[in-house]
């Protein structure tokens, strides 16, 4: 009987605060953290994939969205499993495939403190394309069709940007003034009569992975 009424006192808890601590849980249940872990796995439970994994929820409490993923209080949980299932899932199911960095930004964690332990998943492949390293699927009809969706990608962007000779003036003037901003690249080309719309210079940015360099982009 007191079994059950620490049950439901910790359901009730769960269910006040939406996450909790395994220490928390297993003050609940008056319980050792064996049993406590026990309890979780019946009641199916979701874990956090930050945090060192060490926070969970009850199967109602999480309003997922689109990517299956729950964010409350700086605590992350998605509802594929742990972040290797979770990283397997969101590659899987993108159009193009995703980078370290796209991977982060969905996951809302820094790509640095997980990417070194996906090198190697049965479930994905790695590959160079553009200077960037881009993950895929391992199954033949998905990864067909998100190499091809990345190459249409590419090239679109390659159909955006100025010709060479533009492309080289713009580069050129970053190398001579590091750090400016691409108003002032745009003005320095002006006054030497290199005609070319700011928006050129920030897609020729965007294409070399080197928007972030320079201020004043957005």
């Amino acid at each position: 009987m007191i079994i059950k009424q620490n049950e439901k006192k910790t359901i009730s808890f769960l269910q006040k605060n939406k996450i909790a601590n395994l220490k928390q849980i297993a003050g609940c249940l008056n319980s050792s953290i064996r049993t406590a872990q026990r309890k979780l796995i019946n009641w199916k439970a979701y874990r956090s994939y930050n945090k060192n994994s060490s926070y969970f929820t009850l199967p109602a409490i999480p309003n997922f969205d689109q990517n299956g993923l729950w964010k409350y209080k700086g605590i992350f949980f998605s509802k594929h499993g742990n972040l290797k299932q979770t990283v397997i899932y969101l590659v899987c199911n993108s159009l193009k495939g995703l980078n370290a960095n796209e991977i982060g930004d969905i996951l809302g964690i820094s790509s640095r403190s997980f990417i070194s332990y996906f090198n190697n998943i049965k479930d994905l492949q790695r590959e160079k394309y553009e200077g960037i390293i881009i993950y895929f699927s391992t199954e033949s009809t998905i990864y067909k069709k998100q190499i091809t969706q990345r190459q249409q990608t590419v090239q679109g962007k390659l159909l955006e940007l100025p010709p060479n000779d533009l492309c080289i003036a713009v580069l050129v003037d970053l190398i001579k003034h590091p750090g400016g901003s691409v108003n002032a690249c745009w003005q320095r080309l002006q006054r030497q009569g290199v005609k070319i719309k700011m928006d050129n210079i920030k897609k020729l940015l965007s294409y070399h992975g080197i928007k972030k360099k320079v201020p004043g982009m957005r």
